[in-house]
């Protein structure tokens, strides 16, 4: 189940929920099904992806640096980019949801990671031109949120 572009996860986590509870089996027209064909049927999945923006505010509060504020977004992949080829299909799992600000899940989870998305999404540009970004929103669903 995938939700492209999808605003805020807490959202996402909203329509999964709807569609398991109707007990649709049918696809939605409206939500168009996503297929690729593989020349070289290479597929790498990295997990638990995240630049760490809330880490960095919350040290910053301590009057700590950390990598990201000295080195910047780059340096998370500097080192591991070669892995992930153009012609290999690169799947991401995202742990924070491109939002900022409060959010709806704010007193239920114990803490929301929050991420840039301009500087995030532009950051996996930079480095890997063929990837997707997967985020769950619930046990066995997959969101897509680029």
């Amino acid at each position: 189940m995938a939700f492209l572009n999808n605003p805020h996860q807490a959202y996402a986590d909203f329509l999964a929920e709807n569609v398991i509870d109707s007990g649709s089996t049918q696809q939605d027209s409206q939500y168009p099904v996503e297929s690729t064909e593989l020349d070289h049927p290479i597929v790498n999945v990295l997990a638990d992806t995240y630049f760490g923006e809330d880490y960095t505010r919350r040290r910053q509060r301590r009057g700590m640096e950390d990598s990201l504020q000295k080195y910047g977004y780059s340096y998370s992949f500097e080192k591991i980019k070669q892995f992930f080829a153009d012609d290999h299909y690169n799947v991401f799992y995202f742990e924070a949801v491109f939002a900022s600000g409060a959010s709806p899940l704010d007193g239920i989870k114990p803490f929301v990671l929050d991420a840039n998305a301009q500087k995030s999404l532009d950051e996996f540009k930079s480095c890997i031109s063929t990837w997707r970004c997967l985020g769950i929103t619930m046990p066995r669903i997959m969101v897509a949120l680029h």
